[in-house]
């Protein structure tokens, strides 16, 4: 059963000196976390059921408090070998992100109506001796509020409004909200007190949407199948956030557009969108299909959108920098009558007349081929000639894990990890490379079951509290990816140049 297969987690590292070594990470203890329960309040499991959405640590009591789809839980990790539940409450709609601080912890919440706006809602810490766990402050923030950050100061939370567009009441029109960053600053550290809420939108870039679309920041969606144009602030979708040192600068990961802004914290302003550019996979390998029966990496004469989801921002030497995973999205929209997505298969693009005659004849025939690229999925709306026809192709998400060095508002990209994801995970973890986690049957299926199923699509993500995070162990930085989607751990060595 894919519940209880008992994995060993496997990191792979990359010395800056090119020489590969395998770290091994041991389990200890497992639990897991209902999602739901019944009339007379029995725990129900389900793999996929949105038990856990993200986690947060309590160091000091050695608790976890997970937020999911409909609890948040409270687990005691002081017997780490033995952790039990403390405490549930329900959650007034869908987690999606928590955060601890000082004496709060805070989580997101998406609207059970996608017409309302989302919320954050704020909790004291457990309290050991009395089981209580109040909610002390809930503020209502934009549209699906995604990710959530503190201060250091634990009084002021920035929260990332995606802003997800849905299908109307009537099902005959898409409606896409605003995307957006609240900015709830507190006075004191009594954080039940009423604070002041700011917002920071993208509506005067509106006008510089032709400038934006040249540096491959996405507008995918103009309205194709809605009754109104879709501006270009509509389809921005924040997600991500970081903080540079001295907090004066929150960077926000756009990841569907394939870009980050920067937000000027004195002004709660956005100053500035910067797009994460393209990859050009000509001289590196990837395996592009789901349906080859294999590990299969080769070039191809195609390129990639970087759409960064995860991302840090740390510090060394007195020089910032910014890590992004590279995972990759894409969007898509349905009313009664209409459905509107901007990927097709490569197969899909030739049967649909899509390709330019600018196309040399045998990457047609590369896109014809499943084994080849057939199964992989590319941008509609991107690379377009004069007549609408595809001439460049591009896929979505990096592959990759990158850092790029903060230079006043730029962003200088000084490193990418290439294709050493897929490489590492096809040389340590071939059972499962590029297999998917979300199984059709967790009964029935094992992980190698799963394996290559997701070549054809985004491939590298954040998994909950592994996220990506920068370790610093004896002047030496340990930088470590997770794969939500691919069963795997992959990690950048390098020495200190000091």
């Amino acid at each position: 059963m894919f519940g209880q297969v008992n994995q060993n987690l496997f990191c792979l590292i990359l010395f800056s000196t090119s020489v590969n070594a395998v770290y091994q990470l041991e389990p200890i203890s497992t639990i897991y976390i209902p999602s739901s329960y019944d009339s007379t309040d029995s725990p129900k499991y389900t793999i996929d059921g949105g038990a856990v959405e993200q986690s947060a640590y309590d160091k000091n009591e050695k608790l976890v408090y997970a937020a999911g789809s409909s609890y948040l839980h409270v687990v005691d990790f002081s017997a780490v070998s033995n952790p039990v539940i403390l405490k549930k409450v329900p959650t007034l709609g869908v987690a999606n992100d928590i955060e601890l601080c000082g004496n709060y912890v805070a989580i997101t919440v998406s609207s059970k109506n996608p017409n309302q706006n989302g919320t954050v809602c704020v909790y004291e810490l457990y309290n050991r001796n009395n089981g209580n766990f109040p909610m002390v402050q809930t503020i209502i923030v934009g549209s699906e509020p995604d990710m959530l950050k503190f201060t250091k100061d634990c009084r002021t939370i920035l929260v990332a409004n995606e802003g997800e567009g849905y299908t109307s009441d009537d099902e005959e029109d898409i409606v896409n909200p605003e995307g957006s960053v609240s900015i709830i600053r507190f006075t004191s550290d009594d954080l039940s007190t009423i604070p002041t809420i700011s917002t920071a939108d993208f509506m005067h870039f509106n006008s510089r949407s032709d400038e934006y679309e040249m540096k491959h920041i996405r507008y995918p969606y103009k309205g194709y199948i809605s009754k109104t144009r879709d501006t270009f602030s509509q389809n921005l979708e924040p997600e991500y956030i970081a903080l540079n040192s001295n907090e004066s600068k929150a960077y926000i990961a756009l990841q569907e557009n394939n870009a980050i802004a920067i937000v000027d914290m004195a002004t709660s302003s956005v100053d500035e969108i910067i797009g994460m550019g393209v990859k050009s996979w000509e001289n590196l390998k990837f395996d592009a299909s789901d349906k080859d029966s294999g590990i299969n990496l080769q070039s191809w004469p195609v390129y990639s959108f970087y759409q960064p989801d995860s991302m840090i921002h740390y510090e060394i030497d007195g020089v910032e920098y910014l890590a992004t995973s590279n995972e990759g999205d894409s969007f898509e929209y349905e009313t009664k009558n209409n459905k509107w997505e901007e990927k097709k298969r490569g197969a899909k693009l030739v049967k649909d007349l899509l390709i330019s005659d600018s196309i040399p004849e045998n990457v047609t025939k590369y896109l014809e081929d499943k084994d080849e690229l057939g199964r992989l999925e590319f941008s509609t709306v991107d690379g377009l000639d004069k007549n609408g026809k595809i001439e460049t192709l591009y896929h979505y998400g990096g592959r990759s894990w990158s850092i790029f060095r903060i230079d006043g508002d730029n962003l200088t990209m000084i490193y990418d990890s290439g294709d050493d994801v897929e490489r590492m995970m096809s040389l340590y973890y071939p059972e499962v490379f590029n297999g998917n986690t979300k199984p059709d049957d967790a009964n029935e299926e094992k992980p190698e079951d799963l394996f290559d199923t997701r070549s054809d699509n985004k491939l590298l993500s954040q998994i909950g509290a592994l996220r990506l995070f920068i370790m610093r162990v004896l002047s030496r930085s340990l930088d470590w990816v997770g794969m939500e989607l691919s069963l795997a751990l992959s990690c950048n060595f390098e020495r200190s140049k000091r």
